[in-house]
């Protein structure tokens, strides 16, 4: 008989940004955690001022509201917010 051993899905927490979220009707200043698979730490920036990262070479980023080691059972973690009448922007530099 063949054994099947999972192995847990391990996260990396890259840092955190800071958000403005205005779904409830005013500013709500928050901290964004950004996670991943620990394969691609060395692919995500956090800038400076803590308002925006940057991800090279490839790689995917979920946003959090708070840090993670472990994507196995932590779906409660993830941020979750109402983009109906609210924008998400960005910048893509392709030099």
């Amino acid at each position: 008989m063949a054994a099947i051993v999972a192995s847990p899905a391990y996260a990396y927490t890259f840092g955190k940004i800071k958000v403005t979220d205005t779904t409830a009707g005013y500013d709500h200043n928050m901290d964004i955690y950004l996670v991943g698979g620990e394969w691609s730490k060395n692919n995500v920036q956090i800038h400076g001022d803590g308002r925006g990262f940057t991800l090279k070479s490839g790689g995917r980023l979920y946003f959090a509201t708070e840090a993670m080691d472990s994507f196995e059972g932590q779906w409660q973690k993830y941020w979750k917010t109402e983009l109906k009448g609210n924008h998400f922007s960005y910048d893509i530099d392709v030099s």
